[in-house]
């Protein structure tokens, strides 16, 4: 493992990467004032490898997170670490796109979403050039253990080079390379996103996962999709307690096979 690899914050990796400075710099000093001369000796080993530690942090650095020449000065490099910063600083946006019947919920009480296909519907959204445009735009996706086990039934995972966060204490393994299993609050896995580079997180579902997010005031859209179909039961949009949120309506639009997209935006 890379003496960087466990430190999963960038924050924490600056901090590593300073306190190697700071130590070769208090043993450079040290080394002037000492009046011992096996003091000296000590402090010139100290000096040196934690000077090496400290260079090894910026190649690193510039490797993994910048993506820069190696040859380049490190007044460069600290320049590109500033752009890197001011990159991770701007806005996330939290979007919901979810299909719901006109009673409101977004799968039988078992779970089951055979009604989306009943028509085509579920087709008809997946193949259609906004959803696809919506799914290029977004970066990363969290969703529930439950979500995730009816993803897995679709065949091919269908979100490949996207990170994925699922929000389970049951699941905890997978063959998939960007899926993570987490029990954190909504606040530290946007945070943690965040810190990734991610720009654009798709909160997926299921009712309960939709419910965290807007208590924790992260959901910044909606774009809700109206089957035109009534369960008579299942699985609510929202699982209760449900805070109360103002919403401004976009636009909605009519869709192939009746099916009627709202577009909402939070009201601050």
């Amino acid at each position: 493992m890379h003496l960087f690899d466990d430190i999963k914050s960038p924050i924490l990796l600056y901090l590593k990467g300073g306190l190697f400075a700071l130590l070769a710099g208090m043993a450079a000093v040290l080394i002037v004032i000492a009046d011992n001369r096996w003091y000296k000796i000590g402090l010139l080993i100290v000096c040196v490898w934690a000077s090496c530690r400290f260079y090894y942090f910026l190649f690193y650095v510039l490797d993994h997170y910048v993506g820069g020449d190696k040859n380049a000065s490190v007044f460069a490099m600290i320049l590109k670490l500033c752009e890197k910063k001011s990159e991770m600083t701007q806005a996330i946006k939290l979007s919901m796109y979810v299909a719901i019947s006109l009673d409101g919920f977004i799968a039988r009480p078992d779970g089951n979403i055979d009604w989306l296909t009943e028509h085509g519907s579920q087709d008809d959204l997946e193949n259609d050039d906004g959803y696809k445009e919506f799914l290029a735009s977004v970066d990363a996706l969290v969703m529930g253990g439950k979500t995730y086990r009816q993803v897995l039934t679709f065949g091919d995972w269908p979100y490949h080079g996207k990170k994925c966060v699922v929000v389970s204490r049951t699941e905890t393994k997978t063959d998939l390379p960007d899926v993570f299993f987490k029990t954190h609050s909504p606040e530290k896995i946007v945070q943690r996103l965040q810190n990734a580079g991610c720009r654009h997180i798709w909160v997926m579902g299921g009712g309960e996962i939709h419910s965290l997010f807007l208590q924790a005031g992260l959901i910044d859209e909606m774009r809700i999709f109206v089957i035109p179909k009534i369960l008579g039961e299942g699985i609510p949009l929202f699982a209760p307690p449900v805070p109360d949120v103002r919403w401004k309506l976009l636009s909605q639009t009519e869709w192939q096979a009746n099916i009627v997209e709202l577009r909402y935006r939070r009201q601050d």
